[in-house]
């Protein structure tokens, strides 16, 4: 995506979390969630290939303020 687009943003979330997340979304049990993971780049790859990181482990409303910061930060946002 780098090539592709002027910034990347990695939204991350602990592993607990994520897994909580997909069990009550999907139904996905942790192997399933484990193999998926491993046909992935890795979180360290993640966060070294993006121009910034959110952490996504508590609400919605608070993902939203973070990504309100960023892009006022950026001076995307009035």
């Amino acid at each position: 995506w780098a090539d592709a687009c002027d910034r990347i943003v990695y939204v991350d979330a602990s592993r607990d979390v994520r897994l909580a997340r997909l069990a009550a979304r999907s139904g996905w049990k942790p192997a399933e969630v484990a193999a998926r993971e491993a046909a992935q780049l890795g979180p360290d790859a993640k966060r070294a290939q993006s121009d910034a990181v959110l952490v996504n482990d508590g609400s919605p409303a608070e993902l939203q303020e973070q990504v309100d910061r960023l892009l006022a930060e950026w001076g995307l946002l009035s």
